[in-house]
């Protein structure tokens, strides 16, 4: 017997699949069926005084980009000294950020491999990263330091 979270996810995802198969998929759907699920697994719920901070960091960019970010973790964890810090990056660069001071947690998302899979996979990709990965921290905030274009759509999984 299906769980109910698992029957609303089922739901949410046969949605956005068929906004996607109509060409109606924007942003507000995608905002909406997430604003869905993200209440339903209790992550708009309120948090407690003593509730340490949870801040995920997205930089799903290449090594050189990654290790440009590095001042930005250190001025994180000085403005956040209490934060659990998790950053997700593409595997070629989660070695790199292991043994960060300024980082609790590194996790990796090989977006090599979504992209051949078109725009509906991907996105179906970054939605089971997503409820595998990072919503059992339920982060109270989220971190894309990119300027351009979010090729990747790492903004989705914020």
């Amino acid at each position: 017997m299906k769980h109910d979270d698992d029957r609303l996810y089922d739901e949410l995802v046969a949605e956005l699949n068929q906004q996607t198969e109509s060409g109606r998929l924007t942003v507000s759907t995608i905002s909406r069926i997430a604003e869905r699920l993200f209440s339903q697994y209790g992550f708009r719920s309120t948090v407690p005084t003593h509730h340490t901070p949870q801040i995920l960091v997205l930089r799903l960019d290449e090594l050189g980009d990654v290790v440009l970010t590095s001042a930005f973790f250190r001025e994180l964890r000085r403005n956040h000294p209490l934060a659990f810090i998790s950053v997700v990056v593409k595997p070629e660069c989660k070695e790199l950020l292991r043994h960060s001071p300024y980082i609790n947690q590194v996790e990796s998302l090989d977006t090599a491999k979504l992209q051949p899979l078109g725009r509906q996979a991907a996105l179906m990709g970054l939605v089971e990263f997503a409820r595998q990965v990072l919503w059992k921290r339920r982060f109270d905030l989220c971190i894309s330091p990119r300027y351009d274009y979010d090729r990747y759509m790492a903004g989705l999984l914020g």
